[in-house]
């Protein structure tokens, strides 16, 4: 049923007036629309007629031509007023003048057809910022020979809409057409469009809505000499079928399209890198195999399936058979999982796009195809293990599910790094709460804080003073050393008191330098009881931000001890003993071992992706 409607539209053809065996019926573009508005049937026919522009009578019939980066787009017409056309159209090896000298053309422009309109074997026709309310057909006959005197077909329809059903149904002869789409906004039940070789179909930025759009090629003789763009529309459908296969196409340009979809079917046997444009970011979870599809959903009678319980409902549509929104949801979610000939159809197809991306050296897009291959695998693995549970295939489940967030299954090394930083961060927060022996102080650094302002303040003393205090066991044993070199080096070498009381100065320059500071900043002067009131307000502010620097300065030790011992522990560089203990003692083991497995996973995916 590849052209059922096309063969009913052709049967129209028997009762069609003014056709003459020895050749063309000529009429004015004036005298068509009369012809048209004055028959008195609801159907208007013609056949066999050369429509011309007449500069006397067709001036509303001229349409400019403007600059496009790409094409000669058309412009806006000269008509005004629009021109309704009540009468439903069928026009057979119907040709019309369309080139005007100037840069302009001949056309319909702001025309609304009221019903529908079926052309078969047009030769030229431009059609811009119209409406057509019912359903248009776009065909040729397989029984016309090609016309040599113009064997071109050119055929623009631009700016125009499109409320009914679309087809450009064109046969295997060997004529050429070029056909374009442009700035349309089609609104419509079905949308069809057959082209095989030497024929190309232009598609492009169209605002699109309709039940079921169907893009096929039907040639089979390996001529290759037709292009293909669907480039830049908006297309929101139901269902869309894709079919490729038997690739006879000069170019192929596939991109930049919005599919308002959940399920594209697609067919396709060859990606030739030099002939084809196809973005994946289109179609992005969409995809399905459109051969696989439809043998699996056939009736059991044709199909060596087994379904199960599982009943497809069925429908009458020639281009769309079987597509149901249970059929496909149905084959989405559940058969391309279980059915293991079906998973590894999907899987060769999404291989095909892979090697495609990779063979053009576009990395980005075969990754994100990768990453779609081993969803699907890690929907079967999860299968699997429902199937039949066990250590090996739990493992192997969720090894993947780790390998997707962690890594993007080896496509994103840094994503490694960035959940290796969360993992320090968090383990460091743990770390902070606990005392451990990097931190001297531990738990008692900020305690230790307090004594020794309040010191500060009750004392009738210096704070360098209350900091040397402080430091007095450490400043006891350079004293001590200092001693030792005054009793025992009078009695040595020179040598050794020459190179030892440096070291005794090394050893309490850092105390007495910070010593000299405090002097030099030391605001209070005496006990803060014996403070004037008048001044102490001031002394306060100061004391005060004093204590808070310090305690921040306390607190940010306390966190960089925590971060060190994380960053260590995550590394698994290890000094020995694990410097914690408690509960975090175990936490750091588990720590170890995730950085080990993370660390690893992020060099495997950074030389993967090097190798790319």
């Amino acid at each position: 049923m590849r052209y059922t409607l096309l063969g009913f539209c052709l049967l129209f053809s028997t009762l069609s007036f003014a056709q003459e065996t020895s050749g063309l019926k000529e009429y004015s573009y004036s005298e068509f629309i009369e012809m048209i508005q004055s028959e008195d049937d609801t159907l208007f026919q013609l056949s066999n007629a050369k429509i011309f522009f007449n500069p006397q009578t067709d001036s509303l019939f001229i349409i400019e031509r403007e600059n496009n980066q790409r094409y000669t787009s058309l412009g806006k017409g000269l008509r005004k007023d629009t021109l309704h056309i009540t009468k439903e159209l069928f026009l057979e090896n119907v040709q019309f003048e369309t080139i005007l000298e100037n840069r302009m053309l001949a056309g319909f422009s702001k025309v609304k057809f009221h019903e529908s309109v079926y052309i078969v074997n047009p030769q030229q026709l431009v059609i811009t910022n119209s409406k057509i309310m019912g359903a248009f057909l776009l065909g040729q006959d397989d029984a016309l020979e090609r016309n040599e005197r113009n064997p071109s077909r050119r055929l623009n329809i631009e700016n125009s809409i499109f409320n009914g059903s679309l087809f450009a149904l064109y046969s295997e002869k060997e004529s050429e057409a070029i056909i374009g789409f442009r700035n349309n906004k089609i609104i419509s039940k079905r949308l069809v469009f057959q082209i095989p070789s030497f024929q190309s179909l232009y598609i492009q930025s169209n605002d699109i809505s309709t039940e079921s759009f169907a893009l096929t090629n039907q040639s089979s003789n390996g001529l290759n000499n037709s292009n293909l763009e669907v480039l830049n529309n908006s297309i929101e459908a139901k269902y869309v079928l894709i079919d490729l296969k038997t690739n006879d196409f000069r170019r192929i340009k596939l991109a930049k399209n919005l599919w308002n979809t959940s399920v594209i079917a697609f067919g396709v046997d060859d990606l030739s890198a030099k002939t084809i444009w196809i973005n994946w970011d289109q179609f992005e979870n969409k995809l399905i195999d459109l051969e696989m599809f439809r043998e699996w959903m056939a009736p059991n009678g044709i199909s060596s399936f087994d379904k199960k319980d599982f009943v497809p409902e069925e429908n009458s549509d020639p281009y769309f058979p079987n597509f149901t929104e249970k059929n496909v949801a149905h084959y989405n979610e559940i058969v391309k999982v279980e059915d293991i000939d079906v998973y590894n159809v999907e899987q060769a197809l999404k291989g095909k796009f892979y090697d495609f991306y990779k063979g053009r050296h576009e990395i980005s897009a075969a990754n994100n195809v990768y990453i779609e291959i081993k969803d699907l695998e890690t929907q079967r693995l999860e299968y699997l293990y429902g199937e039949s549970p066990s250590f090996k295939t739990f493992f192997k489940w969720r090894i993947n599910q780790f390998l997707k967030v962690f890594s993007a299954y080896g496509t994103e090394p840094e994503r490694a790094i960035v959940f290796s930083v969360y993992v320090i961060l968090a383990f460091a927060l743990i770390y902070l709460f606990f005392p451990n022996h990097w931190d001297s102080h531990g738990k008692n650094r900020i305690m230790d804080r307090y004594r020794f302002f309040l010191k500060y303040v009750n004392k009738d003393s210096g704070i360098h003073e209350v900091y040397l205090d402080e430091k007095k066991p450490a400043l006891l044993a350079s004293e001590d050393f200092k001693l030792y070199l005054e009793e025992q080096g009078k009695t040595a070498p020179k040598f050794f008191m020459a190179t030892a009381l440096p070291l005794y100065r090394w050893s309490v320059a850092g105390t007495k330098t910070f010593s000299w500071l405090l002097s030099k900043v030391d605001v209070l002067k005496g006990t803060w009881s014996s403070t004037e009131d008048s001044k102490k307000a001031g002394k306060s502010v100061l004391i005060i931000g004093a204590f808070l620097i310090a305690i921040v300065y306390d607190l940010f030790i306390k966190m960089l001890n925590a971060l060190m011992l994380s960053i260590n522990t995550f590394t698994t560089l290890g000094f020995g003993e694990i410097p914690i203990k408690g509960l975090p003692r175990y936490l750091a083991i588990i720590q170890g071992f995730i950085g080990w497995f993370m660390l690893t996973i992020f060099s495997v995916s950074l030389i993967s992706q090097l190798l790319n």
